[in-house]
């Protein structure tokens, strides 16, 4: 696994994150982390089916070779034999562990590239919030600001009234 994708996966939790304080920032980032993570998935999967047809080839390959070889010294051999000739093969095994390892890889960029979709949405709830005012200062009612207003002209005309009387 090169460094970038180790670097990718590392940073995901913290790409997951959201600041409500600054949800434009939080908009900008988004799209550069879901294209950086879609494209590495992207090559990823090219390169996880490439292993995958080269696993075939080899296959192919050996199924021949082990028939041709057991032909040529007019060997009898059943399809168990075959198959376990191939299967034992190193450089077969070791394809197969290239590919079980992309899988891995792949599986966990399919989901950091789902939590990002998550996130998008869940930055988009938040604007909505936002937008209606979830996050401001409550408001007063009129009935509120009218009670007020009316404590504030009588402590006035209370002060009014001692001060002429002095």
């Amino acid at each position: 696994m090169n460094e970038k994708i180790k670097e990718l996966l590392k940073d995901i939790n913290e790409k997951r994150k959201i600041d409500l304080l600054d949800l434009h920032r939080e908009w900008e980032k988004q799209s550069i982390y879901y294209g950086e993570y879609s494209d590495v998935l992207s090559d990823l999967s090219i390169e996880k089916d490439m292993i995958k047809k080269e696993i075939d080839r080899l296959y192919a390959k050996l199924d021949l070779d082990f028939r041709r070889k057991k032909r040529k010294n007019n060997e009898k051999f059943v399809e168990s034999e075959v198959r376990s000739s191939i299967e034992n093969d190193k450089y077969y095994i070791k394809k197969w562990d290239m590919y079980f390892e992309i899988s891995k890889i792949v599986g966990r960029l399919n989901s950091a590239v789902k939590s990002l979709d998550q996130k998008k949405k869940a930055l988009e709830n938040e604007v909505q919030l936002y937008r209606g005012g979830y996050f401001s200062t409550p408001k007063e009612s009129k009935a509120s600001i009218e009670l007020k207003n009316e404590i504030i002209k009588e402590k006035q005309n209370k002060q009014r009234i001692l001060l002429n009387k002095k």
